[in-house]
């Protein structure tokens, strides 16, 4: 095994390898060439040198300084895992932080060489680098691995085996997705299409993978024409007989590594189609130069955010599956805290073992986030067995847990009591309840943004001198990603939701509803269900939106103050109840079931 090494030390061997190129900064981004949500260990360059292990996170390293940025999930974590770096930290949505760029302008010197891996970095991003950087009149250095050639036992890419997805849990033969791909290639004039994004490939072929712990997509490309279609990944993970079927359905294989190649091959004349915040420079850079180069939002990414009928008829059975473990395992808790034997670790193993006894159950999609007393109220917070807190019998504990079925994906947040709450717990759980169901009750003429919408719930926050450190929720995939585009109900920018102040809600969309408290040395509250769009009404000429609710599970009645809730919001509360009972009983025994009537009984004020 590789035997430890400090920041310090990979840092100055970095700077060796900076002074041999003549480089002025190097920068490291937790990326991958697919823009993925989580990258493979292969492609975790800023864990391996400086022990951050959050998903989102850039380095900059100059000839004597270093800085780190992520976003408002995780400071704390960073805050804890780079103390004694020397690192500078800084939240990438803080408005008094410094950007990436600013920074850089402060350290480097005129006409300065600046290096990345241009395969991790997307085309607007290194736009971005020479623009924010423009006065210094620097030079990128994008060809070079620097870390590559540092990390001497750096995991291989990961090479699972890519399996059929039924169309009887997509909704739609990968013909017919071509068929739809094509026609919207025709309205913006593309010749060529090329999509890099995991999931984005996986829907479109009707296939998934295991190259991800935590997603069931795989590493490729996917290049597209009026005429043809190639699939790029590696040799070995699809077998023969699943080739012929993809070719039967107008799609053909080749090996990963040609997909430059034959982006080189395509005429000069031709015009291709891509995502430049989803296509790295690399590839873009093997494009004849003569080749015409259209932009815009992925093709894919705006088609599969709207899920169709069977995708949401299975949406509703994966959020039933994954409510009755959740049941099972609130009334695990309960009937165990007495013992004093519960830790946060626990419930991760507890939950996926539980979701096994479903035959369409894919895979955990998150380590699970679950934390009491102050641990809840770091976003990310990631319990580590023989490290983390014994259950107290008194007071919250939140858990958030992710899965994939056939079914689809479910992300789903509950704050219980382990015991006696305060009343200010109970004030702040009510008022948590109260902007769930506002957002779930809101209305919204069509066109509207997720920004929108996010400054609709947090005006509520802001009027209290309240915030709330994360988005109210994020768009959602179908057994891919969790966290989906193109649209995010955040006001802050993400480096995953680049369209997301410009692509309005449409119907079909699905997304998370989690507001949520985090008050630091104390507790934190956070509500999460799945939402989808709806058509709602036409008034005065024109089209609303609403959401339905695809998520029944408990709410915690112990902490929920009816006195404060409007009629409509309690009558929402207990509607709620009673269509948690209706979906979730036929998934449990007789004593869970029973328990969960009680649980579910009306709420009076």
């Amino acid at each position: 095994m590789e035997a430890p090494m400090s920041f310090r030390k990979k840092a100055e061997m970095l700077r060796s390898k900076m002074r041999d190129e003549n480089l002025d900064a190097y920068i490291i981004y937790s990326a991958d060439p697919h823009k993925s949500v989580a990258v493979a260990d292969h492609w975790r360059t800023v864990r391996w040198i400086s022990g951050f292990t959050g998903w989102v996170g850039t380095i900059v390293i100059t000839k004597d300084k270093a800085a780190f940025w992520t976003d408002g999930r995780y400071v704390q974590q960073a805050e804890r895992e780079l103390a004694g770096t020397g690192i500078e930290r800084y939240c990438m949505i803080d408005p008094e932080a410094p950007s990436i760029y600013k920074w850089m302008l402060a350290e480097l010197p005129k006409k300065g060489r600046v290096g990345f891996d241009g395969r991790v970095v997307m085309i607007e991003e290194r736009r971005k680098i020479l623009s924010g950087l423009a006065s210094k009149k620097v030079e990128l250095c994008t060809n070079r691995d620097l870390l590559g050639e540092l990390w001497n036992e750096r995991p291989g890419i990961p090479d699972a085996q890519i399996y059929d997805f039924s169309v009887e849990y997509c909704g739609k033969t990968r013909k017919e997705k071509l068929e739809v791909i094509r026609h919207k290639m025709a309205e913006l004039g593309a010749d060529w299409y090329i999509t890099s994004g995991l999931d984005d490939i996986a829907w479109a072929t009707n296939l998934r993978g295991a190259d991800s712990e935590l997603y069931p997509v795989f590493h490729g490309y996917l290049l597209i024409s009026d005429e043809r279609a190639y699939l790029f990944t590696d040799a070995g993970k699809i077998s023969t007989d699943l080739l012929a079927v993809l070719k039967e359905d107008g799609i053909e294989w080749n090996e990963k590594s040609l997909v430059s190649k034959a982006l080189n091959k395509i005429k000069e004349d031709s015009t291709i189609y891509y995502d430049p915040w989803k296509t790295s420079a690399a590839l873009a850079d093997s494009l004849d130069a003569k080749t015409i180069r259209l932009e815009g939002m992925d093709i894919i990414t705006g088609l599969k955010c709207v899920k169709n009928d069977t995708e949401l008829k299975n949406l509703a059975v994966a959020n039933a599956m994954e409510g009755a473990s959740i049941v099972r395992l609130i009334r695990y808790i309960r009937d165990n805290i007495d013992r004093g034997v519960l830790d946060e670790s626990f419930l991760g193993s507890w939950i996926d073992n539980d979701r096994k006894r479903y035959k369409s159950y894919i895979c955990p999609a998150n380590v699970p986030i679950v934390g009491c007393y102050d641990n809840a109220t770091q976003l990310h917070y990631r319990p580590v067995k023989g490290k983390c807190d014994i259950l107290p019998k008194k007071g919250f504990l939140l858990f958030d847990v992710c899965a994939h079925y056939n079914e689809g994906s479910t992300d789903i947040t509950r704050t219980i009591a382990l015991g006696p709450l305060t009343q200010q717990m109970k004030e702040d759980y009510t008022f948590v309840l109260k902007q769930h169901i506002r957002l779930a009750m809101q209305k919204y003429i069509y066109g509207t943004t997720g920004p929108l919408l996010d400054s609709i719930i947090k005006s509520e926050y802001w009027n209290r001198g309240l915030d709330n450190p994360a988005g109210t929720g994020h768009g959602m995939g179908y057994a891919t990603y969790i966290q989906e585009g193109p649209c995010k109900i955040a006001v802050d920018a993400s480096p995953f939701f680049h369209y997301t102040f410009t692509a309005p809600v449409e119907p079909g969309m699905i997304f998370s509803n989690e507001p949520g408290i985090y008050r630091k040395g104390s507790h934190a509250i956070r509500i999460e269900n799945t939402i989808t769009a709806v058509e709602s009404m036409v008034a005065d000429g024109k089209r609303f939106l609403g959401f339905e609710t695809l998520t029944y599970i408990p709410l915690e009645r112990e902490a929920i103050l009816a006195d404060k809730l409007t009629e409509a919001e309690l009558n929402w509360v207990n509607e709620y109840n009673k269509e948690t009972y209706k979906r979730l009983a036929p998934y449990l025994n007789e004593e869970d079931s029973e328990w969960l009537k009680q649980e579910t009984s009306p709420i009076r004020t």
